[in-house]
């Protein structure tokens, strides 16, 4: 069965694609053409009935191979956006066009027949509808098969004759072959040219599009929680501030984490996301706003990750410390990285009072996030904690670089 080669098929929008839209069209054309040679038989036919003299068959079997060649070709063209047929039908409808063209040139002569004009039009549409070079093989054998008929044949033809023609018929077809070859060759470069830019231009696009996103976070909720935090210490120096003091601090600190969390978002968007310094901004605010002792070590091993894997474990890092400060009662914190043979462990530790895993707290969706979150780069979340004995959270994965958060 002819066929694209398997590197073009496998890419969605790869060159292979577009030639499949693109034979649509071609079997569209090959469709009139076909019908127009079909025409010409049709025409020989009645000549041949109303002029004996007229080398072309007039049977009623003759008959009937022009009705089934309209037949054929018209279900060829009714099935060409067939997923599986379309292809196939092509290719062995215009085998039997091969051999119906040498059952009418069996009455002159078959190479020497005028008929055989047709046949570089027969190659040109192997070469149209199927790109692979193998194809025109199939045309090209029937021109020594003719030879041979001819040769054969009763009418004794001469040796020059018979040479003459097949030079001429090999060159028509070369030559068909050679335009044909030639305009796809330029039609596939201007196709991957054309796949390119369009690349380009969706990059370009997209590129675009953060950049107005994250202008709009910076000028607009940035603008916003700035105002908040301006407010709230516009509000301490109220004298009535200590009765509202903790929760001044409490929407003050909200909204500067939620300034940090929205920095991190435009630093995505703009794709300079660096997950070793995002997670030190997350241990020094923790260290600096709520006197939390916080030792980072080796966080650059973060960097190897994919980005994909570098903002989950940015999440992950975000909530267990978030956790750690509301319910750990802990004063010490750690941010692990270490290799360990082709994998790498992230350990996150606290010197808190754990809890009990097996009670499961309603509306409470941290570790169903991290879990979640986990899974997507291929791990599982294990948690085991003990009443003051601590915490720990981690995930076996199965890819190449292994992440592992623990809470302890």
């Amino acid at each position: 069965m002819p066929s694209l080669p398997e590197s073009q098929r496998d890419s969605p929008d790869s060159f292979a694609l577009r030639l499949k839209k693109s034979f649509l069209f071609r079997a569209q054309a090959v469709f009139f053409g076909r019908l127009s040679i079909n025409a010409l038989y049709c025409l020989l036919f009645i000549l041949s009935l109303a002029d004996n003299t007229i080398n072309f068959g007039h049977s009623p079997s003759d008959a009937f191979i022009l009705l089934t060649t309209f037949l054929y070709a018209y279900l060829s063209y009714y099935l060409k956006g067939h997923e599986r047929l379309g292809r196939w039908v092509h290719f062995i409808t215009l085998i039997f066009d091969l051999l119906i063209l040498l059952y009418f040139t069996r009455s002159s002569g078959y190479l020497l027949s005028p008929l055989m004009a047709i046949h570089p039009f027969s190659t040109a549409i192997f070469l149209l509808l199927f790109h692979n070079p193998l194809m025109i093989m199939v045309p090209l054998i029937s021109i020594p098969l003719s030879t041979m008929l001819t040769l054969w044949g009763s009418n004794d033809p001469s040796f020059l004759s018979v040479m003459y023609a097949m030079m001429l018929l090999c060159t028509l077809d070369a030559l068909a072959i050679f335009f044909i070859y030639f305009v796809q060759s330029q039609e596939q470069r201007l196709m991957q040219s054309l796949i390119a830019l369009e690349k380009k231009l969706k990059r370009l696009a997209v590129d675009q599009e953060r950049q107005r996103i994250a202008r709009e976070f910076h000028d607009g909720i940035g603008a916003q929680l700035t105002s908040i935090v301006m407010q709230c210490d516009l509000l301490k120096k109220n004298p009535d501030y200590c009765a509202i003091r903790d929760d001044l601090n409490e929407i003050q600190n909200s909204a500067i984490e939620s300034i940090d969390d929205m920095r991190r978002s435009i630093a995505l968007l703009n794709n300079n996301f660096d997950i070793a310094e995002q997670v030190r901004i997350l241990c020094q605010n923790l260290s600096i706003r709520h006197k939390l002792l916080v030792n980072i070590n080796h966080i650059e091993l973060l960097r190897s990750l994919s980005l994909e894997q570098q903002l989950a474990v940015c999440r992950i890092v975000q909530e267990a410390l978030s956790n750690v400060l509301k319910h750990a009662e802990a004063n010490e914190v750690s941010v692990n990285a270490t290799p360990l043979k082709d994998k790498l462990i992230l350990t996150i530790k606290d010197n808190g009072r754990g809890f009990d895993t097996k009670i499961r707290r309603p509306n409470h969706y941290g570790l169903v996030n991290m879990a979640a979150r986990a899974q997507q780069i291929g791990g599982e979340l294990i948690m085991t904690s003990l009443p003051e004995g601590g915490t720990k959270l981690s995930w076996p994965s199965c890819f190449k670089k292994f992440i592992q958060s623990s809470q302890a």
